[in-house]
């Protein structure tokens, strides 16, 4: 992919005869994580619902509306991998 690092860049996999191409997944890259955020999970279809495979994050359900704008979901997922990553140096013991 082609796609800059550090910026949204919408993921979804259209269907060929998708005529209404409707976004409904965006992955940030930095290069070390990738975070995703998407509706429509087939098991929680009415949720916003974010990955983060770098850190063991597999369909974390975010507590967000379906209705929050996506600009919101997505700095609602940066606060969630951010809350992991300073866990999971805390838990490393002070040299």
């Amino acid at each position: 992919m082609s796609e800059k690092l550090n910026e949204w860049v919408d993921t979804t996999s259209y269907s060929r005869n998708d005529k209404d191409r409707k976004p409904s997944c965006w992955t940030y890259d930095t290069g070390k994580l990738q975070i995703s955020v998407l509706t429509g999970h087939r098991a929680v279809p009415d949720r916003w619902v974010m990955h983060c495979f770098n850190l063991g994050m597999d369909t974390v359900v975010l507590k967000a509306p379906i209705e929050t704008p996506v600009a919101d979901v997505q700095a609602a997922a940066i606060r969630v991998v951010r809350r992991r990553l300073t866990e999971m140096l805390n838990s490393l013991p002070t040299p």
